[in-house]
């Protein structure tokens, strides 16, 4: 067989191999088939963030994008100590660091920023540092990055310390060599397919963050503010190429405290699953701490009533191979 025909062959494998694998890695526990986000309403819609799939988290300038990055980052590397790259193109690593303290340790951010801590916060810092030391966070920021050196980047962290999951902050950074007569919406389409066909090869989830257009600015209403996927911004294959889209949504942002169901939204947040190839859309109702720059469960949620999981779940002890 010559080198063209070996190369075509590459990737076509019988649906019996494909059927037994996908059988075998059945969740056996808990339902979670994938890395836990962390967050119990949100492991059911996503059963786990899966390998080869990008998570988009999209949201206007000061929603939360990067603080729920973060409180993700936690629960994923910190909590379950799962090896994790973040490309951080609009932070220092030193302020990353200073983010996932204030959330860890649950110290002001500010406090953090300052140095000035009260006696209770420099003993929490003392007892809870160790955790986020021991993490196996790794942390690019550079500053100027195109989509090819990222790329390169990721591989070779991956093939050196094991990553299991990218967080990139944020996708309108990255950069692309130039070309004559090309717009921004082919640059993001190739940074998009790019960013997919990486996860696929590495067989790895990638959480993406991207900035939304003004359009929600200029619209009236509750329901109106609430972004939609024409919302994201530069380029249509950000829905694409996404395999989920989630949506950061403080109402209180526009001075909306209340939502339809008459519930305070003081301090919430409205995660909005936009887009799920793997599992069913809807809200989960979050709280928001900003002093803190963390997220967190509340009782009170939305889902679909006519898609909630059922109880009648085939053991993995009954698999067919």
């Amino acid at each position: 067989m010559n080198q063209k025909s070996k190369h075509l062959n590459l990737g076509i494998n019988k649906i019996d191999a494909a059927t037994k694998k996908a059988v075998e890695k059945f969740p056996t526990t808990n339902g979670i088939d994938g890395i836990s986000l962390g967050f119990e309403k949100l492991d059911e819609i996503f059963c786990g963030l899966k390998d080869g799939d990008v998570y988009t988290i999209g949201g206007r300038p000061s929603m939360g994008k990067t603080s729920f990055a973060f409180s993700l980052i936690n629960n994923i590397a910190v909590k379950q100590h799962i090896p994790t790259l973040l490309f951080s193109l609009e932070c220092n690593s030193e302020r990353c660091a200073q983010r996932l303290l204030a959330h860890h340790c649950d110290i002001p951010l500010q406090h953090i920023h300052t140095g000035l801590l009260i006696p209770e916060e420099w003993d929490r810092l003392d007892k809870q540092i160790t955790d986020v030391l021991d993490s196996s966070i790794y942390i690019d920021d550079t500053a100027f990055l195109t989509i090819d050196d990222l790329i390169k980047k990721a591989k070779e962290t991956v093939e050196k310390h094991g990553i299991k999951i990218i967080f990139i902050d944020y996708l309108q950074l990255i950069s692309t060599p130039y070309r004559a007569n090309r717009t921004r919406n082919d640059d993001v389409a190739d940074i998009m397919h790019g960013i997919k066909c990486l996860a696929r090869e590495l067989s790895l989830p990638i959480v993406l963050l991207s900035q939304l257009n003004r359009c929600p600015e200029n619209r009236t209403g509750f329901e109106a503010k609430r972004p939609m996927l024409y919302d994201l911004r530069d380029s249509g294959t950000i829905e694409e190429d996404s395999d989920a889209i989630i949506f950061i949504h403080r109402p209180e942002v526009y001075h909306i405290y209340q939502d339809d169901y008459g519930r305070d939204l003081h301090n919430m947040a409205q995660i909005i699953i936009k887009k799920n190839r793997s599992g069913y859309t809807g809200d989960v109702l979050m709280k928001f701490d900003g002093d803190y720059s963390k997220f967190s469960e509340v009782k009170s949620y939305i889902i679909p009533t006519d898609t909630s999981l059922s109880d009648d779940i085939i053991s993995s002890e009954h698999r067919p191979f």
